[in-house]
């Protein structure tokens, strides 16, 4: 015979769904950062100023306007890569 009953913590029971990806841990400072703030910033963490990788595409977006970048002198090893052909 029990005294007690034990009551069922709520916080167990519900559970939010939340999206994979939408929040970056900073690798300096350890804060967690929502990634649309981080995207507004340049990629730069507001609370230490710690700047994330960026790669090719994403700091030619960052340079030009979009629709204006036109690539030239592609080695051709790379185009066949690119685009998915072997020849």
């Amino acid at each position: 015979m029990t005294w007690f009953k034990r009551s069922k913590d709520d916080s167990t029971q519900k559970r939010v769904n939340i999206p994979e990806g939408l929040w970056v841990k900073c690798t300096s400072c350890k804060e967690i950062v929502y990634r649309k703030e981080l995207a507004k910033n340049l990629r730069v963490c507001p609370k230490c100023a710690y700047h994330f990788r960026l790669g090719a595409r994403e700091r030619i977006n960052m340079l030009i306007d979009s629709g204006t970048f036109v690539e030239q002198h592609i080695p051709q090893s790379c185009r066949k890569v690119m685009h998915g052909i072997w020849i």
